[in-house]
C-alpha cells in the first residue's frame, strides 16, 4: 500500500514539473491556420507593465494601467511593403517593411485566445493574402512570433487574350526568394520557379499555345533562399482565353498575308483538324473549312498574298 502512494506522490510531482510555467517555452496552444509556414513562437515571462498618464478629470494625477500580454510579430513581405496588422478580424496597427523586407510590430494586447492577421500591401498597390495566427496569450507574459512568410502578390497584364497569346503573371515576394506558380488546368505540372529580384519584385511570361478557350486560374507561393521557408498560397487570379478570330489567310492577324502566314500553313499541312489530339491554335488554317489543311487552303492564300 505503501509503495503506490509513493508512486502517486511521484507522478503528481512529475505533472507539476511539466504544467509549471517556465521562463521561456514553447507555445503548444499556438495555432498555425495556414499550411506551409514554419512559424516559431515562443513565451517569456514576467513583462514590465508600461505607464500612461490618466485622461479622467479631478486629481489630475497619473495611474498605471495594467497590459495583460505583449505580443511581437516578425517575418518577411517585401521591401517598403505596409504590413498592416489585425485582432480578431479588427485593424489594429500597420508598419513599414525594411529594404529587405522584413517587418516587425510590437502589440500590447489582452490575454486569452485572440486571432492576429497579417498582409501587405506592395509598392504595385497589390496585396497578398492574409496571415491567420491563433494564440492562447497568459497574462503577464511576452509572446514572440517570428519568421511569418507573407504570401507573394500576383496580377496580370490583362485578363482576356486570344487563344495563343503571351500573358504577362507579375507580382512581389521577399527578395531573392523563388517564387512558383500553379495552375488549376494541369496540377502536377509546376511552371518554372522565378528568382525574386532585389527589390522583390518577379515575372513570368506564360504562352497560352497549348491552351484551349476557357477560364484559366494560377496563384503562387514562395520560399526563402536561405532558410527555406516556405510562404502560404497567393489569391487566385482569373483569366479567359477567347477562341481565335479568323481574318482569311492572315492566320497572325497581322494585316499582311506573307511568309509567316505561309509558315503557319505548311505547319498544319496536310492534317485532319478531327484526326489531331487537340485542335491547332491556329485552326484559321483552314479557310474553306473542309477541316483539311491542303492545297485549297494554298490556293487562297496565294490569291491573297500582299508580301
Amino acid at each position: 500500500m505503501l509503495n503506490w502512494r509513493k508512486k502517486i506522490i511521484a507522478l503528481l510531482f512529475l505533472l507539476a514539473l511539466v504544467l509549471w510555467p517556465g521562463d521561456k517555452v514553447s507555445n503548444t496552444q499556438a495555432q498555425q491556420v495556414q499550411s506551409g509556414i514554419g512559424v516559431s513562437i515562443t513565451i517569456e515571462g514576467a513583462t514590465p507593465t508600461p505607464e500612461q498618464p490618466s485622461t479622467g478629470g479631478g486629481g489630475g494625477g497619473v495611474y498605471t494601467i495594467p497590459v495583460s500580454a505583449v505580443v511581437t510579430l516578425k517575418g518577411f513581405s517585401y521591401p517598403g511593403a505596409l504590413v498592416t496588422f489585425l485582432k480578431n478580424g479588427a485593424i489594429i496597427g500597420n508598419t513599414l517593411a525594411d529594404a529587405d523586407g522584413i517587418f516587425e510590430k510590437i502589440i500590447s494586447t489582452d490575454s486569452g485566445i485572440s486571432t492576429f492577421g497579417i498582409w501587405g500591401k506592395d509598392q504595385f498597390g497589390i496585396n497578398s493574402q492574409t496571415t491567420n495566427i491563433a494564440i492562447s496569450l497568459v497574462s503577464g507574459t511576452r509572446t514572440t512570433v517570428s519568421n511569418i512568410v507573407l504570401s507573394p502578390t500576383i496580377a496580370l497584364d490583362k485578363t482576356v487574350i486570344t487563344q495563343g497569346q503571351k500573358i504577362t503573371i507579375f507580382g512581389s515576394a521577399t527578395p531573392r526568394s523563388n517564387v512558383r506558380i500553379f495552375n488549376n488546368y494541369s496540377p502536377g505540372q509546376l511552371l518554372a520557379p522565378i528568382k525574386a529580384k532585389e527589390n522583390g519584385r518577379w515575372e513570368y511570361v506564360l504562352d497560352t499555345l497549348a491552351l484551349q478557350p476557357g477560364e484559366y486560374s494560377l496563384r503562387a507561393n514562395a520560399q526563402l533562399e536561405v532558410s527555406g521557408l516556405i510562404s502560404s498560397f497567393s489569391s487566385n487570379i482569373l483569366f479567359n482565353i477567347e477562341k481565335k478570330k479568323c481574318f482569311g489567310s492572315d492566320l497572325n492577324n497581322d494585316g499582311q498575308v506573307d511568309t509567316t502566314d505561309f509558315s503557319i500553313l505548311m505547319f498544319y499541312w496536310n492534317k485532319s483538324l478531327d484526326k489531331m489530339e487537340t485542335k491547332p491554335v491556329n485552326a484559321c488554317a483552314d479557310t474553306n473549312g473542309d477541316g483539311l489543311i491542303g492545297l485549297v487552303d494554298f490556293s487562297v492564300m496565294m490569291y491573297k498574298w500582299t508580301a
